[in-house]
């Protein structure tokens, strides 16, 4: 595996990152590389215990979820997402009141994303949610495509409601513990008190620093 190895130090290199971990299977054969360090200012190195913060691709985890919770018959993917977020107001009240499950699952809601506004302030996601309704459609609803993170924002409270459990909960219940990812949470202040986790960083003028 050293050409893998190798291919971890470009990466680390070419991306600019401090630390990187590369899992690969094959057939019943596991691969694992790492490289780099956790924290830019520090000297503790990534190993294969290190957790990493898997931002948007957790998106996948929720769909899952979802899906799970269709076949328990908890939900359906075309049910209106206002049966279990009653309180939900969108700048269009007519979207507010159609879109789907399977609407925010497909990235097709339409909504300009919070990122770099509402999503700044929020003081939580309840606070997120309530200011969806300021927030503008980039284009119509259900007419293409449009990545909206807001859109899974909503799904995971859908989630909550319909199986009237708590999103880490519900991710530990029907995942993690079933595929034996014991390490694996929803919160990243459980992750950070592991004390082996990797710092998230900003890129900045000066190179990437790391951040809370």
């Amino acid at each position: 595996m050293s050409f893998l190895e190798n291919d971890a130090q470009k990466l680390l290199v070419g991306w600019q990152q401090p630390g990187l971990a590369i899992s690969i299977l094959s057939g019943t054969q596991s691969y694992r590389i790492t490289s780099g360090v956790r924290n830019q200012h520090a000297p503790e190195e990534v190993d294969e215990n290190t957790l990493f913060a898997l931002a948007s691709c957790s998106k996948p985890f929720a769909v899952t979820v979802a899906l799970i919770l269709q076949e328990q018959g908890l939900l359906h993917l075309d049910h209106k997402v206002h049966r279990y977020l009653p309180s939900l107001q969108l700048s269009d009240p007519i979207v507010g009141q159609t879109v789907t499950i399977r609407d925010l699952m497909c990235n097709r809601l339409g909504l300009l994303s919070s990122e770099g506004r509402h999503r700044q302030v929020a003081l939580d996601r309840k606070d997120l949610l309530a200011r969806m309704q300021m927030q503008p459609f980039r284009h119509g609803f259900r007419e293409e495509y449009g990545y909206c993170t807001d859109a899974f924002t909503l799904l995971g409270e859908v989630l909550q409601a319909a199986s009237s459990t708590p999103w880490p909960d519900l991710l530990q219940q029907l995942i993690c513990i079933p595929l034996g990812m014991h390490s694996t949470s929803a919160c990243h202040k459980t992750a950070q008190k592991s004390g082996n986790f990797a710092q998230p960083h900003l890129m900045g003028p000066d190179g990437f620093s790391p951040i809370e």
